[in-house]
């Protein structure tokens, strides 16, 4: 197995280099975006790990005043056109650009993860695992809050039964089935049932029975005032479930 450690700093480097080869990887390393983009060009690696903001070549600094925030979003990008099984880790300090990975996500790609770049060796391989069965992780602090602004305000104007909703989902949650469990923090996220579908390699009627299926178990006796906030409320109880099971290795 082969991976690309995108990272200018040469002690993160060297600690993602040694976690990487401890899981049999094969590891080449680029400092900046011209550099990973060349590797990209000419080699196939079956997981890149890289940053939200990538630095530019020397010459290319001085030469250019394009913003670091896009590189690391157009190289992600690029591997994936290039070969959508190409597992790409975000490893950054940076969380306010989830609606960016959003994007690569909400396009039919799987094996695509988000997290700190200061996190632990566990949430690196936590990461690593998932992209390797071509599924979604993301650090539970990058989605703790992950609405738009009309659920915000929804969220503001709320009765007091709203909580009751969220913890009676949240006893529901362990009839959910391995497979349905997987499809839960897509749904968090607001990929939609096509991209699930494409994802999953399933049709888009069988998607639509799991969401079913789903929302049935955990919202059965939803009010019908509720009916249409159903997507803020799951994204909710699955914050909810990995908050109380942080073990759990789906985002």
């Amino acid at each position: 197995m082969r991976a690309l450690l995108v990272e200018d700093d040469k002690l993160h480097l060297s600690w993602l280099e040694s976690v990487m080869r401890k899981q049999g990887y094969d590891t080449e390393a680029a400092a900046h975006y011209e550099q990973a983009e060349q590797l990209i060009d000419v080699h196939e690696f079956d997981e890149v790990v890289l940053d939200i903001r990538l630095p530019q070549s020397r010459h290319k600094q001085y030469s250019t005043h394009s913003e670091p925030i896009g590189r690391g979003i157009k190289l992600a990008w690029k591997i994936k056109l290039k070969n959508p099984d190409t597992g790409v880790i975000f490893h950054s300090v940076f969380d306010g650009y989830l609606n960016e990975v959003k994007a690569l996500i909400r396009h039919p790609f799987g094996g695509i993860a988000y997290i700190y770049k200061a996190g632990t060796e566990t949430e690196l391989l936590q990461a690593l695992y998932s992209v390797q069965r071509n599924s979604i992780y993301i650090d539970s602090e990058f989605i703790s809050y992950p609405l738009s602004f009309e659920g915000r305000k929804f969220l503001d104007t709320l009765p007091d039964e709203y909580n009751f909703w969220i913890q009676s989902a949240f006893k529901q949650y362990s009839t959910l089935t391995p497979r349905e469990l997987e499809i839960v923090p897509m749904l968090a996220l607001g990929v939609t049932k096509d991209a699930l579908a494409a994802q999953l390699c399933v049709s888009i009627s069988t998607v639509e029975s799991h969401v079913s299926h789903i929302y049935s178990k955990l919202f059965n006796d939803l009010p019908s005032d509720f009916i249409f906030q159903k997507s803020i409320l799951i994204t909710h109880v699955h914050h909810l479930h990995r908050v109380e099971n942080p073990s759990y290795d789906a985002w």
